[in-house]
């Protein structure tokens, strides 16, 4: 077996990157399996006109599926909101109470399916932290699907037994009573 140096090795490896390369879908299939960041770096560094076409097109596609996947998400969440409004002007009493909390429960599960979208943007997590909070401490039959909720999407834990029948500690470190 002949010996190969290491300046053998690396133009054999430019020339196989080169041959593979040049094939359109070999390289596709190379950044179909890339991560994000390499993709970022892979870009800044490449003057392969090809190769940067085609991790254009890898990206202009991730992106509009994002879009796609986002504008679900909302659709979906103004769907529920509206429905929760008109329960407001079709029932009264205790079976609006029971209806709203149906809907607001089905939203919450929705949007612990959907944790992503949570994490990707603050302000709307912070509206969803503070309602699920006003919930929890308004009504007491959703104190414990509250909590359940808000360990799920915040990562927030009760405290230690025995105080978490009176309250939980939010995302900010701070103690809220919720009601017995």
């Amino acid at each position: 077996m002949p010996v190969v140096t290491r300046s053998q090795r690396r133009q054999l490896v430019q020339r196989l990157f080169k041959e593979a390369t040049a094939i359109p879908r070999v390289l596709w299939r190379i950044v179909e399996d890339l991560p994000g960041k390499d993709l970022v770096s892979l870009r800044q560094v490449s003057k392969d006109a090809l190769l940067k076409a085609v991790v254009d097109r890898r990206w202009r596609r991730e992106l509009k599926q994002r879009k796609a996947r986002v504008a679900k998400l909302v659709k979906k969440v103004n769907n529920y909101l509206t429905h929760l409004r008109s329960i407001g002007e079709r029932f009264h009493g205790r079976r609006r109470m029971d209806e709203q909390l149906r809907v607001v429960n089905r939203l919450f599960q929705y949007l612990c399916a959907n944790r992503w979208f949570v994490d990707g943007h603050a302000r709307f997590a912070e509206k969803v932290h503070d309602k699920l909070f006003e919930f929890a401490s308004r009504h007491p039959t959703f104190t414990e699907n509250g909590v359940r909720y808000l360990v799920k999407l915040f990562d927030l834990a009760p405290p230690e037994k025995g105080l978490s029948e009176y309250g939980m500690i939010d995302k900010n470190g701070a103690f809220v009573e919720l009601p017995k």
